[in-house]
């Protein structure tokens, strides 16, 4: 269903380039990169619907912020093509960001640690023609585990466990790199977390590497106009977005399939992803 892909993520660059008209806040400097690959499983009935993404951590010296890849690249690139017109950036950018990976649904957000305060925790997404914003006051309680060491990809990483969000998890970090951060939401940690999973291995993350920044690079906010949620609002905004989408390839209402096979394909997948990784 070739069409039906190609339409949602023109539709994610359009509207990413409509974004870039609001006003860019620079809230740090990247100090460090972390790229890190994110496995899950999307349909928690089936061990088969395993899908990856790959997600950038950028650390400045007093805040992060976490985004998928192709969101990083594309914000960049709409950053350099500003001053043209929408149709020029929108082509501009889907001729160099059309190799990348898509975007699912489940990494389409801005995650913000430390901001605007120390301790404070933002999300932001677009969804439906509207901007959210959820304020996370969560605070991870984690349990070091003593007398636990492995080596992960050279790093000598020590266990901690913690509970977030309806699942348990177990994070491997170094104090090789005294930076307490971590991918998704998770810091808190005497150093870096290399890898995190929850116990039922739905939800993973490990590092692929980590860059020490040579330039100056801003770490970005866009000021819009956000609708307020709270975390649990934002995951059930989440799960509303995926039943939309599934009634409107249904109706085939703006997206129109190849095929009725490449059509129950599409249904049977947006009907799979009922496994987010937050769950209230």
């Amino acid at each position: 269903m070739k069409r039906y892909f190609s339409t949602l993520i023109l539709g994610l660059i359009i509207s990413a380039s409509f974004a870039q008209k609001d006003k860019r806040i620079f809230i740090d400097t990247v100090q460090y990169s972390c790229n890190y690959l994110y496995t899950f499983q999307q349909d928690s009935n089936s061990r088969y619907s395993t899908r990856t993404q790959e997600m950038i951590l950028q650390i400045g010296n007093h805040c992060s912020k976490f985004i998928h890849s192709t969101t990083h690249h594309s914000d960049s690139l709409l950053m350099v093509f500003a001053e043209e017109s929408s149709e020029t950036v929108v082509t501009k950018v889907w001729s160099m960001t059309g190799g990348l990976g898509t975007v699912h649904a489940y990494c389409s957000n801005y995650i913000y640690k430390n901001y605007p305060q120390k301790g404070d925790l933002l999300i932001t997404d677009y969804m439906g023609g509207k901007n959210f914003k959820a304020f996370d006051s969560s605070q991870f309680n984690w349990n070091i585990i003593p007398d636990t060491t492995q080596i992960i990809d050279s790093y000598i990483c020590n266990a901690a466990t913690t509970q977030f969000a309806g699942r348990k998890y177990i994070a491997w970090f170094t104090k090789n790199i005294p930076i307490s951060e971590g991918p998704y939401k998770f810091n808190n940690l005497p150093g870096l977390i290399i890898m995190i999973y929850d116990t039922e291995r739905q939800h993973k993350y490990e590092l692929l590497s980590i860059v020490k920044s040579k330039t100056i690079e801003p770490i970005i906010l866009y000021d819009k106009n956000y609708i307020s949620v709270t975390p649990e609002e934002y995951v059930n905004a989440i799960n509303l977005r995926q039943a939309n989408l599934y009634n409107r390839i249904q109706r085939e209402d703006g997206i129109i399939p190849d095929s009725d096979e490449s059509k129950a394909r599409a249904l049977i997948n947006i009907k799979s992803r009922n496994n987010f990784i937050e769950k209230y």
